[in-house]
């Protein structure tokens, strides 16, 4: 790794749709170089990207970009809430969050989702440590998922966060309140990857 960055070292990863792909690049030479994440924190497909950086999976992540074909999205209108595609194909990338359990077991950094909660105005972040020790807000596979609902193009997303019910969307919505950089706070340094149009 780089000298000019010190440790515990953080990621911030933006959403940015099939710029994720572009996003996955980055992080795979990155991790080519040496560079290890103490915590990742991402919104939209900086948190599906960041899933498989978190879990050390970023080999079969990039395979999977690899493969990603035209007919990826899939067509399935819905009236409630109402969205045009079904999130299902993003839960591929997410598969070593299918079960609670062994993903506690397996997850290698602290890791944040941020999702949008409109009823809230405000930004939610879901953050799961390694072995649960300092939190998990479970199901890790819901919050990814309702990170990427971005309004009427996926359905948002309805779950239980802290003991209240939320329905969540993509956390590139902008909210009144902004984001909450502090599950980063215990960083030294930080790198963003920011993807611009």
């Amino acid at each position: 790794m780089s000298r000019d960055f010190a440790k515990p070292l953080g990621v911030f990863l933006q959403g940015g749709g099939a710029l994720g792909a572009w996003q996955a690049s980055v992080l795979e030479v990155l991790c080519a170089r040496g560079f290890r994440f103490d915590a990742v924190m991402g919104y939209s497909i900086g948190a599906i990207n960041g899933s498989a950086l978190a879990f050390d999976r970023l080999p079969e992540a990039m395979s999977r970009w690899r493969a990603l074909t035209g007919g990826a999205l899939q067509l399935k209108p819905k009236l409630s809430p109402f969205s045009l595609f079904s999130i299902e194909p993003l839960r591929a990338f997410l598969q070593a969050a299918h079960n609670e359990e062994a993903a506690k077991a397996a997850l290698c950094a602290d890791y944040t989702i941020v999702s949008a909660c409109p009823g809230e105005g405000a930004p939610i972040n879901a953050r799961f440590t390694p072995a649960g020790r300092d939190g998990w807000d479970g199901p890790l596979i819901e919050h990814a998922a309702a990170s990427c609902a971005i309004p009427i193009v996926f359905p948002s997303v309805d779950l239980q966060y802290r003991g209240r019910r939320l329905r969540l969307i993509d956390g590139g919505v902008p909210m009144a309140a902004p984001i909450d950089f502090s599950p980063l706070a215990g960083c030294a340094d930080v790198l963003v990857v920011e993807m611009i149009r």
